[in-house]
């Protein structure tokens, strides 16, 4: 047997008994297209066999394909498996045609029926050339996306990505001058789903390919409004405590406001934020008495809420105060 992949493979049955075979391997679970599309010959039979030479499906004329022959099948296990092609008349029957394999196009061509998807490679088809492949995904505020269409059978495709609404975010044709997959570079502008279309630059490409998805960087996002309270070890009393922050690239900014402990807001003196981790130096007046805070918390699993301990010093003097803080984002995303 002749070993093949994806793609197109000439042959010719010359003498009619003639039996050609062909070997591919197969994932557990994909679906794949066999087609026999004729040449010069007239009418081929197609069957498909596993290693152990099982007879697991069987064509002679497929609609569409004039005599030709054609299987659409998924495959029970990983492994080798095995293409025979013969005439149909394997007394007068001879010539050559087209041996071509594909993934079955099994995605959904809009976006109520588009296929969820993960970081990580998907298989597609374009078949016909006016086919479009959904996929849907989720992402997360300020996380930047790598999506790439890595050609396979397919020569020329065209990636597409939008919004729930269906308006159009982006849009890419060749990923570079001698690459005619496509590719976008794209970060989320807020938490929720999005979709890619996948289609063809023109009316007569068409074939396989492979969707890559890959979280290239997950951006901080935590500029916002959060409000929540702070507790002292020293007396146990509370107070409100709001946060109004912006972040860039971890270099923290913003206003502090404590009114029951402290007089009125701070501006933040110096603000970092590195790996989920918050630090806030600020100084606060109250009445004559100047302290010095240094808010120490970190970023929750949710991404809205920010939890620490909290130091704060009488510049000049020997009173200290510390406890707990706490605060949750309370601004429109």
């Amino acid at each position: 047997s002749t070993f093949i992949s994806f793609g197109e493979t000439a042959g010719t049955i010359d003498p009619a008994d003639d039996l050609d075979y062909f070997r591919f391997s197969a994932q557990a679970g994909t679906g794949y297209v066999i087609e026999v599309i004729l040449d010069t010959h007239t009418d081929t039979v197609v069957t498909l066999y596993d290693s152990r030479g099982n007879r697991l499906a069987e064509n002679d004329d497929y609609p569409g394909l004039s005599l030709g022959s054609r299987l659409e099948w998924t495959a029970p296990s990983a492994g080798d498996y095995y293409i025979e092609v013969r005439s149909s008349n394997r007394s007068l029957g001879r010539g050559s045609y087209t041996l071509s394999l594909s993934i079955a196009d099994d995605h959904g061509d809009s976006i109520g029926t588009a296929t969820s998807i993960s970081a990580g490679v998907t298989l597609g088809t374009i078949i016909p050339a006016s086919d479009e492949d959904f996929f849907k995904f989720s992402a997360q505020e300020g996380t930047t996306y790598t999506i790439e269409v890595v050609l396979d059978t397919h020569t020329d495709t065209i990636l597409g990505l939008y919004d729930s609404r269906g308006s159009r975010l982006a849009q890419n044709d060749d990923a570079s001058f001698q690459n005619q997959g496509s590719l976008l570079v794209w970060t989320a502008p807020s938490t929720g789903d999005y979709f890619l279309k996948v289609s063809s630059f023109n009316t007569f490409s068409q074939g396989s390919y492979r969707l890559v998805l890959e979280v290239t960087s997950t951006s901080t996002a935590l500029s916002g409004i959060y409000f929540g309270s702070e507790t002292s070890s020293v007396d146990g009393t509370s107070a409100e405590f709001l946060l109004d922050i912006q972040e860039s690239n971890g270099v923290v900014t913003g206003l502090v406001d404590i009114p029951q402990h402290f007089s009125g807001s701070a501006s933040i003196a110096y603000g970092d934020f590195t790996g989920e981790k918050l630090f806030i130096q600020t100084y606060f007046y109250d009445g004559g008495d100047e302290w010095e805070c240094y808010h120490f918390g970190d970023r929750q699993p949710d991404r809205q809420t920010v939890a620490g301990d909290y130091e704060c010093y009488l510049v000049g003097g020997s009173t200290t105060d510390y406890g707990s803080w706490s605060v949750t984002r309370i601004d429109s995303q």
